[in-house]
């Protein structure tokens, strides 16, 4: 937290324990990012939810951004 790391934290508590909520940090470049709630597992909902499509919606969206 101090390094300005923590890219994402739970809105309602965290449901696995981690401290302060954190849900994501990144790496000190900031290119990297380690996401605890793992999206890709509800992407579809044949997989029981698509809540997870939307972060990764969001990535696409800013990496496309990012590239013109």
């Amino acid at each position: 937290e101090g390094e300005g790391r923590v890219v994402f934290r739970y809105a309602d508590g965290a449901p696995n324990g981690s401290l302060r909520d954190i849900a994501g940090i990144c790496n000190e470049a900031g290119n990297v990012v380690g996401l605890m709630p793992h999206p890709e597992r509800a992407a579809e909902a044949a997989l029981g939810s698509a809540d997870g499509r939307v972060v990764l919606e969001s990535a696409v969206k800013a990496l496309a951004s990012a590239s013109r």
